[in-house]
């Protein structure tokens, strides 16, 4: 079996090479959101970890990456957050999440003067 950092590096290269500059919809959001490389990487930095539950939870976050674009469509709305640091071309987040038994998994959209686009795809271990 790979280790966890070639499994990332797999799911990266793959969504960088199916996923980067696909466009998709969500409901709530009336803008179209645009999938990019930045949040890809954003997605899936991070260390080896070696603890089981840091290893399920980063199995977890690499089968997601897989499936962003059917994440994106179809997960709860949850709110919009302005934009913290009063940017100009940043309005804000939209901030979508589902869970299920094991985990929580939570899709940041950044809210632009100039568009929408995925910027990070995070799970938690529920509790």
């Amino acid at each position: 079996m790979m280790a966890i950092k070639e499994l990332r590096e797999s799911a990266f290269r793959w969504a960088k090479e199916n996923l980067v500059g696909q466009v998709v919809h969500h409901k709530d959001i009336k803008r179209e959101i645009e999938i990019n490389n930045a949040g890809i990487k954003h997605t899936l930095k991070g260390k080896n970890l070696n603890n089981n539950e840091e290893i399920d939870k980063n199995m977890a976050l690499i089968r997601a990456t897989y499936k962003i674009p059917e994440l994106i469509e179809n997960v709860n709305y949850v709110e919009f957050q302005a934009d913290k640091k009063n940017r100009d071309n940043i309005k804000g987040v939209h901030i979508l999440e589902n869970s299920n038994e094991n985990y929580a998994l939570k899709i940041v959209i950044k809210d632009t003067t100039e568009k929408n686009y995925f910027y990070d795809l995070s799970i938690k271990k529920e509790s």
